[in-house]
């Protein structure tokens, strides 16, 4: 039986909090569930970064990056890439998605507001990666992150399509 008593500790985290913030890519989408292309409410393609981030006060949280795939919005496709280390991610228009899956970075994050929507966290700035910052995770890093993340996955799906 749960009760709601003092010895029950919540296992909540702290929420993410405005300013700078390290963030790991858990998961790129540029299809949706179906396998159908992701497209924005105009109807461009884009696709979904699923993120996450830890601010310099112990705040943690997922965040969802929506990057429509328009030529207004190249500068943050750019971002995006340097930020993680991987420039070459980027090139001739083109986003390789793959290259830039289990990297690390840091953001600033900021509160946004949208006509429609709640305010909500969001990455203000990508932070360009210098030299001598590591970007790739090991596979410690990586098992680590799926496992606090995947059953926060709306999309999960562990289907195999065979």
């Amino acid at each position: 039986m749960f009760s709601f008593g003092e010895d029950n500790k919540s296992s909540s985290k702290t929420p993410l909090g405005v300013g700078p913030a390290t963030i790991d890519i858990v998961k790129v989408y540029d299809t949706d569930q179906d396998g159908r292309r992701l497209l924005s409410k105009n109807g461009n393609p884009m696709i979904k970064v699923l993120l996450k981030a830890r601010d310099e006060m112990g705040g943690e949280g997922l965040i969802n990056e929506y990057i429509p795939l328009i030529p207004r919005m190249k500068w943050k496709a750019q971002q995006l890439v340097d930020c993680f280390g991987v420039p070459e991610a980027f090139s001739g228009g083109t986003l390789n998605t793959e290259m830039l899956m289990y990297k690390k970075g840091r953001c600033m994050l900021h509160w946004s507001e949208s006509a429609g929507y709640a305010p909500k966290i969001a990455v203000e700035q990508y932070i360009a990666a210098s030299k001598d910052i590591k970007t790739n995770m090991t596979p410690t890093d990586t098992k680590d992150l799926y496992a606090t993340t995947i059953e926060k996955d709306a999309d999960f799906d562990d289907e195999i399509p065979f």
